[in-house]
């Protein structure tokens, strides 16, 4: 192998490295859509700025905020700056990223729900739903989940579109759009999940306000398959088809 190609190859073994060993914090304005540059290492690349990493994200820009926010209100090992270099609190982050995104609160409730149990949730965007849920990570196996995020009512379970002026429900799932997904989860092997993010009856504005809201919410997942009635009398013996 030629010593130019070599080199190359040394570089990019160790550039992930480099990244996981740099210092923080990362400055939020960091999070913008940036094409995948030489030498990127799965959806992350940067470079060092001072004494903070400067990130770009080459994937869903949307779940960069879920995962940032998890980081720093989960773990606790996220530090994220304003675009003037002022420390962002885990509230003002909080408000920020709700405005940035509708969607923001059942999500990364969903997100931190699926993290708490030794899930590794990434982007579902090119697969038609929210996440997709691996074991360890992508690079140990492969998703076995494609999980759409919807969020009801407490009690009622019916959709909850709307509250305090944010569009919360952005799916209107028909029976072929339905079905049309699963084809899509299923010929990429994998299982049809729905996350429903239970709202709390009482939540007020000021209790949404604040991060802390997280511990009212309520979580439950059903998963969705395709009835296949000619597979389904195969795969029984004579005693059990009725």
């Amino acid at each position: 192998m030629p010593r130019s190609k070599q080199e190359a190859k040394k570089r990019k073994k160790r550039r992930p490295y480099y990244l996981k060993d740099a210092p923080f914090p990362v400055p939020i304005h960091s999070m913008v859509a940036e094409p995948m540059g030489k030498g990127a290492w799965f959806y992350y690349t940067g470079y060092i700025e001072g004494s903070a990493v400067v990130v770009k994200h080459s994937g869903d820009i949307d779940f960069l905020h879920k995962m940032a926010f998890f980081l720093s209100y989960g773990l606790g090992c996220l530090r994220v700056l304003d675009p003037e270099m002022k420390l962002l609190s885990l509230r003002e982050m909080w408000s920020q990223f709700r405005l940035l995104k509708e969607q923001f609160v059942p999500h990364y409730v969903a997100y931190h729900y699926f993290r708490s149990k030794g899930w590794v949730p990434k982007s579902g965007l090119k697969f038609g739903c929210d996440f997709i849920l691996y074991q360890e990570g992508p690079p140990f196996y492969h998703g076995s989940y494609s999980v759409v995020v919807q969020c009801v009512r407490e009690g009622s379970l019916l959709p909850c579109t709307r509250r305090d002026g944010y569009q919360l429900d952005h799916r209107h799932l028909s029976w072929i759009s339905l079905a049309g997904l699963n084809r899509i989860t299923e010929h990429v092997a994998k299982e049809l999940m729905f996350c429903y993010v239970i709202w709390p009856k009482n939540l007020s504005a000021e209790e949404l306000a604040s991060p802390d809201c997280i511990a009212k919410f309520k979580v439950k997942e059903m998963l969705v398959s395709r009835w296949i009635s000619s597979q389904e009398r195969e795969n029984k013996t004579e005693e059990e088809i009725p």
